[in-house]
């Protein structure tokens, strides 16, 4: 992720799905849709921000939206995500100093030890950090061994496409931003979030609740996304209100004003966002503002 890239601790699970590097590239139809005045189009596109290297999402709409942008934006601009090494420190520190192996399930403590030793984590420099971030970092070691990059995400590659062709990249929010929204989730949702993910490891289910998931994504099933999410929000409530709802909402504002001045624009963000109740085309809808589907 740079760290933001899980956004939800439940879309943990949504970033992660078994691959081959050698597989047939698998055709993905990402949710699109578009929104329209006199003067200015909005492309609205679903992405997922890590991959394996056998997906090919770049789907007729897509590439009609790519084509006719003037500008893309992301959740995070470029010079925002450069900013997460320095910002991250500072949101990432606990409060106190609980040893990490303490914070897990009694049953769960031997396979968080096994797990460090294999893969060389600094379990004593975890005392210092919040659970949620360590929950981030064992979802990173699963979607390293699952053969997941980042550099195969959509915003990614988005990126640097409108970077060729010399077009503007911007964000919806600062990395600051979404570091306080992590830093601002019940500490009780926090510890639950880390267990949940180190037992989906421990019991090699992780990667099949994100099958579903990116299955869900990759054909454009709104329904069964929304169906999802339902499942984890009701899990971690106020989990799914700052990370998604709240966002959503800010979201809304932003795309409210962007409509005021002229142009064209592809606003990537990930497809938790776009499906079920409180979405951010729910927020629109709203507005006054209807977003429509492309097929």
């Amino acid at each position: 992720m740079a760290m933001e890239r899980a956004l939800l601790p439940m879309v943990l699970g949504a970033l992660l799905i078994a691959s081959c590097a050698n597989a047939p590239q698998r055709a993905a139809t990402p949710p699109v849709y578009v929104i329209k005045d006199d003067d200015t189009t909005l492309y609205l596109a679903g992405t997922v921000h890590l991959l394996p290297d056998d997906i090919d999402w770049r789907s007729a709409a897509l590439g009609r939206a790519i084509s006719a942008a003037d500008e893309l934006v992301t959740e995070l601009s470029a010079a925002e995500l450069d900013k997460i090494p320095d910002i991250a420190p500072r949101y990432t520190k606990a409060s106190g100093h609980t040893p990490a192996q303490d914070r897990f399930a009694p049953d769960l403590q031997d396979d968080f030890a096994r797990l460090a030793d294999a893969e060389n984590i600094a379990v004593a420099e975890l005392a210092t950090i919040d659970d949620w971030a360590i929950a981030l970092l064992l979802a990173q070691i699963s979607a390293r061994k699952a053969g997941l990059s980042s550099d195969n995400g959509m915003d990614n590659a988005l990126s640097a496409d409108f970077a060729r062709a010399g077009k503007p990249r911007s964000g919806l929010e600062r990395a600051a931003d979404q570091f306080a929204a992590f830093d601002a989730i019940p500490r009780t949702e926090q510890r639950q979030m880390l267990n949940r993910v180190m037992r989906d490891v421990a019991d090699g289910k992780a990667n099949d609740r994100l099958r579903a998931t990116v299955s869900a994504w990759a054909a454009g099933d709104m329904t069964a996304l929304a169906a999802i999410i339902a499942t984890d929000a009701a899990l971690a409530p106020q989990t799914n209100r700052i990370l998604l709802v709240d966002r959503n909402r800010q979201w809304s504002i932003w795309v409210a004003k962007r409509l005021e001045r002229p142009g064209t624009l592809l606003v990537a963000v990930g497809a938790g966002h776009l499906a079920g109740p409180e979405s951010l085309i729910d927020f629109l809808a709203e507005r006054g503002i209807m977003a429509t589907r492309l097929p």
